[in-house]
């Protein structure tokens, strides 16, 4: 809350308590009018507050849900249990069919989407118009890695190694040499390990909802830290 803002909120506990014990007419008016100039105030700090935060961190999904969060004024509930779930119109109340009925769905749920998707008979260069550009790679030096990893957040989140970036940060001064070379050999050969396509999962419930499809939402971690700043070098 800003200065004029507190400045503002002692006058309508003035003009309040002036209303309190002399009730006139012209008080009460007075009080009236200032509240509601003082609350359309309010609404518009709020407004003008929540358009810059959106705006500062449109990057963080994370900070971007407190915001939301805080913007309806709703809070995590961490005491809820999940008693059942509904799925194609059953409900199910034993947790052993419960997480079942988890797994069905994260299993089969690439298959059916695609069972959804209308065949074509065109080749996918038919959508592809010819570029005039010429594009190429160029090969990062390890001052371009270091200044990409310490731009990272500093996050303990781990991928399947158990690497996360707050190590990765902590270390990148010594392992910067050898990152570079692994990043430009797979720029160079256009080959990624598919030990770096492997992700984490992680599956997070909406306690509020019972519908299997609607609260059921997973976070994905990518595999290795490498993946993250080999990305930003395509981006450069």
């Amino acid at each position: 809350m800003t200065n004029a803002l507190l400045k503002s909120r002692k006058t309508k506990f003035y003009l309040y308590n002036v209303k309190l014990k002399k009730p006139t007419q012209e008080n009460v008016s007075k009080y009236n009018e200032y509240r509601k100039c003082y609350n359309k105030a309010i609404k518009t700090g709020k407004k003008l507050y929540f358009q810059k935060s959106f705006e500062e961190n449109k990057n963080d999904l994370r900070k971007t849900w407190t915001l939301l969060r805080d913007a309806i004024r709703k809070h995590n509930d961490k005491t809820s249990v999940l008693n059942e779930i509904c799925s194609d119109g059953v409900y199910y109340r034993e947790g052993k069919d419960i997480s079942n009925k988890f797994n069905e769905y994260f299993t089969t749920i690439a298959d059916n989407i695609t069972t959804r998707i209308n065949p074509s008979n065109r080749d996918c260069t038919y959508y592809m118009s010819e570029a005039n550009s010429i594009f190429s790679f160029t090969h990062i030096q390890p001052r371009d890695i270091v200044k990409m990893v310490n731009g990272l957040e500093s996050k303990s989140s781990q991928d399947m190694l158990g690497v996360s970036n707050k190590l990765i940060k902590r270390i990148i001064e010594n392992i910067a040499v050898p990152l570079t070379h692994i990043v430009n050999l797979s720029l160079q050969s256009g080959n990624i390990p598919n030990e770096l396509k492997i992700a984490k999962v992680y599956l997070f419930l909406n306690l509020n909802l019972k519908n299997l499809i609607c609260y059921a939402t997973c976070l994905i971690i990518d595999q290795l830290v490498f993946c993250q700043f080999s990305q930003k070098s395509l981006k450069k």
